[in-house]
């Protein structure tokens, strides 16, 4: 029997429209993923920021020998902390990925969703014929479907702004340290040698 060029058509235009739901389920994916991993990276990286900051506003050369590890040590279970859902972390899963896509979308009818489905009844025509006129209708919907940048939702996390304060701390460290930040950045070291005085003086 002669193929259908109607129906070859309609086939090529539901393939199409899943191509583009599969590289959209694939940014789904990784927009997930770094929502979930940013927020305790983010705050891990604040901890050392704040560490460093301190010890290049010259911190550390005061501290005494027991103060320099318990600084460190304190630093190190801080950061600890802070990436412990990093251990719980997994991989979002397809369902997911189509529901951000819908998501995003403001498809209220689940266009991602629904394209992802299969007929139950291949064999029965009436079936076939409105699942046909079903999946046209998606195809054409799934050319408005969309994933948002990723948006990991800081601000709600962290109302104070403390990571941005240790960046800001960190660059004035970087300031007042000028040419001796390497001298005072080795003075948080836990075994460090006590600064020099021509350290001291710097």
């Amino acid at each position: 029997m002669a193929d259908d060029p109607a129906r070859s058509v309609q086939e090529d235009g539901q393939a199409g429209a899943r191509g583009r739901v599969e590289r959209l389920a694939s940014r789904a994916r990784l927009a997930l993923g770094w929502e979930r991993a940013w927020p305790p990276l983010a705050f891990a990286l604040a901890i050392l920021a704040a560490f460093v900051a301190l010890a290049l506003l010259g911190a550390f050369d005061l501290a005494g020998g027991a103060a320099r590890p318990a600084a460190a040590l304190a630093c190190l279970a801080a950061m600890a902390f802070a990436l412990r859902p990093l251990l719980r972390l997994r991989a979002p899963g397809r369902a997911e990925a189509l529901a951000r896509i819908d998501r995003d979308s403001g498809s209220t009818h689940g266009t991602a969703v629904a394209l992802d489905d299969d007929l139950a009844n291949p064999d029965d025509p009436l079936a076939r014929a409105l699942w046909d006129a079903h999946r046209k209708r998606l195809a054409a919907q799934a050319a408005t479907l969309t994933v948002a940048a990723p948006a990991p939702g800081l601000a709600k996390r962290d109302p104070f702004a403390l990571r941005a304060a240790a960046v800001i701390a960190l660059a004035l460290g970087l300031f007042v340290a000028g040419d001796s930040w390497r001298e005072r950045l080795a003075s948080a070291m836990p075994f460090a040698a006590p600064p020099t005085d021509a350290a001291q003086a710097a």
